[in-house]
């Protein structure tokens, strides 16, 4: 009985607190970005500038910001006969951000990792692997959007 009242207490603390993600209502279109520059495999580039859907206003003195995305698949355990049963995917992005002056603002690399288990069925292994390229790159955007909130 002691820990529902408890609970109960909690949640309400919690929910009237006025608490909500730095985030959640983080309009990118009020940063003025003068040029953003792209480098990478073609695939990781367009999904990169998908999930950060940011626009460029041409002439606006805005940041000019190069995002250079790369992509690395190691072999992190085998089975006895030598083939891969897991494989670690990393996505690497390194970001630069200059004001319109081309004085250097910001210069960060972020990355982030997941381990995929490997399966004897390729069309599979690229799906999975697809799906995993995709929610790294979000989570990615998601980090390089705060970045460019703390420097505006």
């Amino acid at each position: 009985m002691l820990k529902k009242i408890l609970i109960f207490f909690l949640f309400f603390q919690i929910t009237g607190c006025g608490f909500a993600p730095m985030l959640k209502n983080f309009d990118v279109s009020k940063i003025k970005i003068e040029k953003i520059n792209f480098s990478g495999k073609n695939e990781l580039q367009y999904y990169l500038q998908s999930f950060l859907d940011i626009d460029e206003t041409k002439n606006s003195k805005g940041y000019l910001i190069s995002l250079n995305i790369d992509e690395t698949i190691v072999t992190t355990s085998n089975n006895r006969s030598g083939n891969a049963t897991e494989e670690n995917l990393t996505i690497i992005i390194k970001l630069e951000v200059r004001d319109f002056n081309n004085d250097l603002i910001l210069i960060d690399q972020l990355s982030e990792s997941r381990r995929i288990s490997i399966t004897s069925n390729l069309s599979e292994n690229n799906s999975v692997k697809k799906i995993e390229r995709e929610n790294l790159i979000k989570n990615l955007s998601q980090k390089i959007k705060f970045k460019l909130l703390n420097i505006s």
